[in-house]
């Protein structure tokens, strides 16, 4: 679990550095080096700041959220502790019950849910507390669904012999 965390800040790190520096350099307390920029660059730069900053820390929880769950999986690929599991089916899942969880709150949440200042924590609580839900899920063979049912093709194998652990684990957010 905190190796999990740990590598998904890491992931996470590139968004909160580059909206950290658009908010410095958006906001610099100095006259003149805010004049010069304006000469340089024209008003435009500050709007350029602005979207970076909402392009950045308006949906770091979202990102925290795909990278919880794509490290979680891969982890337990690495270990062999359950069949396989596809990182971006449980990047999905966990992105589906955080909005399970935020989707009955006061309308106009969703906005703040997903920033980095107000959503974070409860979007890594989510995120690990589904990933180990579903990992313990996935292990149990008989929520396993016949493979021959998928065809071919081996990522629709792998996603659709875990879909009922994964559909227990999003009800249990509901």
């Amino acid at each position: 679990v905190c190796t999990a965390a740990r590598r998904a800040l890491i992931i996470v790190l590139p968004l909160v550095l580059v909206g950290a520096f658009m908010i410095m350099l958006a906001n610099i307390p100095y006259d003149p080096a805010r004049l010069a920029i304006d000469r340089a660059f024209g008003p435009v730069w500050r709007q350029v700041c602005k979207n970076l900053i909402d392009g950045t820390f308006s949906i770091a929880s979202l990102a925290l959220l795909c990278a919880v769950g794509g490290v979680s999986a891969t982890l337990a690929n690495q270990k062999r502790q359950t069949p396989y599991v596809s990182p971006m089916m449980m990047a999905t899942m966990t992105l589906s019950c955080f909005f399970v969880l935020i989707a009955p709150l006061k309308s106009g949440i969703g906005d703040t849910a997903f920033s980095l200042s107000n959503g974070l924590l409860l979007a890594m609580c989510v995120a690990l507390a589904t990933s180990s839900i579903f990992l313990r899920l996935a292990r149990c063979t008989w929520l396993h669904l016949p493979v021959e049912m998928a065809g071919n093709d081996p990522v629709a194998r792998d996603v659709f012999t875990l879909v009922p652990a994964s559909t227990i684990s999003i009800l249990r957010f509901g």
